[in-house]
C-alpha cells in the first residue's frame, strides 16, 4: 500500500484558490472519502454494511454511536460521507490526539479519528448492533481502519484563526480545497496528514480483535512473539518427539480433539492460516501456522503460532485432513516445517529445525524432529 503524505510542495488541488479567495461556507461541509478493502470477491459473509463509530466518555463509562451506516454492494471499494454527529459532545470524544498542520511556526489542533468499519449485519436491522463496551449485539465487525483513516478537527474555526494568512492554504491543501472538519491521516511513526485523494484502507480482523482495538483506543502493536506447540498422539511414545528442553509438548488422544477450526478457519476474518502435512518414518504431522494480532488487557502484539499434531500412520484420527484437504509432503526432512513442501531430500538438511535427515528405515528422533 502506497501512502502519500501531504507536503507543502504539493500542487494546489482543484477548488483550493476559490476556497481561499472567495470565502467559505457558513458551516463546514460533509466529507466524502473512498474506502478500499482487500476482500475476496467470492466470499459469502451475508449482508455487509459500513459505518463510522464514534466513542465518547459518559461519566466513568465509554459509549458509542454509529453514523454513515450504509449497505455495501461491493466491500472492496465504496464511499462514506462523514459529518461530526450533533448528538455527541466533542470534548468527550476519546481518544483525542494532536495533529500538526503547519510545522513553522508550529500550528496543531486536537482531532478525533472515528473508527471506519465493515460489519456483518447478522440481525439484518440495517444498523450496527455489536458487542462494544457495555452494549451487546449479534453483528460482527470484520474490518476496520488501522494504518490510514480520517480525523475530525474538533474546533476548525479556532484552527483557522491560529493559522497565519499566508499559511491558510496548508489547511485547504489538507482538505482537498474544501471547508470541512475532516482530513485524511496515517500512522507513520506518529499521526500525519495524508494526501486527501488517497483512499482509506481497511484491514480484515477477527471480530473479537476488532472489538478490542476499538475499546482499547487504537492500541498500538508493542511487540511480536512466536509460539510453537507440539501435540503427539497417545498411540506414540512422547519421548521420541519431545525432550525436557521442549516446551508446549504434550500427549493427547487425537480422536477426542475438535480440529476443524485449526485447519479450516474462515479465511476472511483477518488471520493468515497456512496448513501443511509431512510424512516420514511411519508418522504424519499436521502443521498449522497462524499469523494474527492479539490483545490482553489492551496490551496488543503480533503473534505467530505454529501448531503441530503428530499421528501414527496406523492410527490416524477420522478427521485427519492430510492428503485430502491439506497437501501432504512425503519423505519429508522435517515434521515441523510450516509453509509449502520443501525439496530438501537431496540436501539431507532439516531446514534449520533439526539436524541431518536420518537414513532410510531409521526411527524418527527428537534430533530429527
Amino acid at each position: 500500500m502506497t501512502i502519500r503524505v501531504v507536503l507543502a510542495s504539493l500542487v494546489a488541488l482543484p477548488g483550493l484558490l476559490g476556497a481561499c479567495s472567495t470565502g467559505r461556507p457558513e458551516r463546514p461541509e460533509s466529507f466524502e472519502t473512498e474506502v478500499r478493502l482487500n476482500f475476496p470477491g467470492d466470499a459469502d459473509l451475508g449482508a455487509l454494511r459500513a459505518a463510522a463509530i464514534w466513542v465518547s466518555v459518559d461519566g466513568e463509562d465509554d459509549d458509542w454511536i454509529a453514523t454513515a451506516d450504509v449497505e455495501l454492494e461491493d466491500p472492496r471499494r465504496f464511499e462514506l460521507e462523514l459529518t461530526v454527529p450533533k448528538s455527541v459532545r466533542r470534548d468527550r470524544l476519546t481518544p483525542q490526539e494532536r495533529l500538526t498542520f503547519v510545522s513553522t511556526p508550529r500550528v496543531s489542533a486536537l482531532v478525533y479519528r472515528p473508527h471506519l468499519v465493515v460489519y456483518r449485519d447478522v440481525d439484518e436491522n440495517q444498523r450496527l448492533n455489536a458487542d462494544l463496551f457495555d452494549r451487546t449485539g449479534p453483528d460482527q465487525i470484520l474490518a476496520l481502519d488501522y494504518q490510514t483513516g480520517v480525523a475530525a478537527v474538533l474546533d476548525v474555526e479556532a484552527l483557522l484563526r491560529r493559522l497565519p494568512d499566508e499559511r491558510a492554504e496548508s489547511f485547504y491543501r489538507a482538505t482537498g480545497g474544501r471547508f470541512t472538519e475532516f482530513v485524511k491521516t496515517g500512522v507513520l511513526g506518529g499521526l500525519q496528514i495524508l494526501d486527501p485523494r488517497q483512499p482509506v484502507a481497511l484491514e480484515m480482523r477477527e471480530p473479537e480483535l476488532s472489538r478490542q482495538l476499538i475499546e482499547c483506543a487504537r492500541a498500538a502493536l508493542s511487540s511480536s512473539s512466536t509460539i510453537s506447540t507440539l501435540t503427539v498422539s497417545d498411540a506414540l511414545d512422547l519421548n521420541t518427539f519431545c525432550d525436557i528442553t521442549r516446551s508446549g509438548c504434550r500427549s493427547e488422544d487425537l480422536d477426542q480433539l475438535d480440529p476443524v477450526p485449526k485447519w479450516q478457519p474462515d479465511p476472511y476474518l483477518g488471520s493468515g492460516w497456512w496448513p501443511i502435512c509431512h510424512e516420514r518414518a511411519g508418522v504424519q504431522s499436521l502443521v498449522v501456522a497462524k499469523s494474527t494480532d492479539v490483545c490482553d488487557e489492551c496490551r496488543c502484539r503480533s503473534e505467530f503460532r505454529i501448531e503441530t499434531y503428530v499421528a501414527s500412520l496406523d492410527a490416524l484420527p477420522d478427521w485427519w485432513p492430510c492428503g485430502d484437504e491439506v497437501e501432504l509432503c512425503r519423505d519429508a526432512s522435517s515434521l515441523t516445517l510450516p509453509g509449502a513442501c520443501p525439496d530438501l531430500a537431496d540436501a539431507g538438511v532439516d531446514a534449520g529445525l533439526g539436524t541431518a535427515a536420518p537414513d532410510a528405515g531409521s526411527d524418527a528422533s527428537v534430533e530429527d524432529f
